[in-house]
């Protein structure tokens, strides 16, 4: 039954164990299927209704959230979240068709993501100067952020086996458990062996596997990760709302600036498509006509 707590229970553990979705997006996924069964739980009806007159009772369900003022965004975050999960309940024999194909997606403009410019994120990045286990543990965080463009559950999760520091390459594993391999910059490489040669200096115990450790030698959270950028980005007082994506924004666009090609930029970041990736070319040209619009005496 669609609107079963326990089948929900079963379709956000199939996300996390095979598909490998991060903490937030399963979050992200159950409050928006939750807020769909409780809507219709409410309305008493039968499956055999439900989907009968899905499509008139999903424009219901719509209107119900537009009038919580409810914007398309997060409509379409939802809608996404129910097509994955009526996709899943029709392949596990739950429901006899997939009432996700009837979902006529909600249309948006994305805006552009505000990105740092090189200065702003060496102003970020240079903060931590302490030769403290924990300033040099941030250090890395953050250049291993900008070097390679990881999501926040990416890096979070490093394990010690994906890294091959001789050759400087990381093995991430992405959305999906699908595997690339990107290359570490030359700063970032050495603040990572730095940050790694101290903590096996100063810690007898602590998780052998995981990368980047708290105060009792257990892997980072993302929660604590992002704490740690949030840190840094608001000492630096440059950008308002800063956060681990946003070295991944300035990730991509600084190497569109410089001339990368968009289709290596794409495998870098773990895009399934090469549309998600083009937004940074939108990104970058804005950026070169602020700099023309600046700079040339008849612009």
């Amino acid at each position: 039954m669609p609107l079963s707590r326990k089948h929900l229970e079963q379709f956000i553990e199939y996300l996390k164990s095979e598909k490998n979705y991060s903490p937030q997006t399963l979050i992200a996924y159950n409050k928006d299927i939750s807020s769909f069964q409780d809507f219709f739980k409410k309305l008493n009806l039968s499956q055999i209704r439900l989907d009968k007159e899905f499509s008139d009772n999903f424009r219901l369900f719509l209107q119900y959230l537009r009038s919580r003022e409810i914007g398309n965004r997060s409509i379409a975050r939802m809608q996404s979240a129910l097509k994955s999960y009526f996709k899943f309940l029709h392949q596990a024999r739950i429901l006899k068709s997939d009432w996700g194909s009837r979902i006529k997606r909600v249309k948006y403009s994305k805006p552009l993501p505000e990105v740092a410019s090189r200065d702003q994120i060496a102003e970020i990045l240079d903060l931590p100067t302490g030769n403290s286990l924990q300033e040099k543990r941030d250090r890395a965080v953050m250049e291993l952020f900008y070097s390679t463009g990881m999501r926040l559950a990416e890096l979070s999760g490093l394990s010690a086996s994906n890294l091959d520091l001789n050759a400087g390459m990381l093995r991430v594993i992405g959305k999906g458990n699908k595997e690339r391999v990107v290359p570490i910059g030359r700063i970032a490489l050495q603040s990572l062996k730095e940050y790694l040669e101290k903590r096996d200096g100063e810690l007898d115990q602590y998780d052998p596997e995981a990368v980047f450790l708290n105060r009792r030698g257990r892997r980072l959270s993302p929660r604590s990760v992002a704490r740690i950028v949030r840190k840094y980005s608001s000492a630096s007082g440059l950008m308002k709302k800063f956060s681990p994506h946003s070295f991944r924004h300035a990730f991509a666009t600084h190497l569109l600036d410089g001339g990368a090609d968009l289709s290596a930029v794409k495998e870098l970041l773990g895009h399934a498509s090469l549309s998600t990736t083009q937004i940074y070319t939108h990104v970058s040209l804005e950026r070169l006509k602020k700099v023309y619009k600046k700079s040339h005496p008849r612009a």
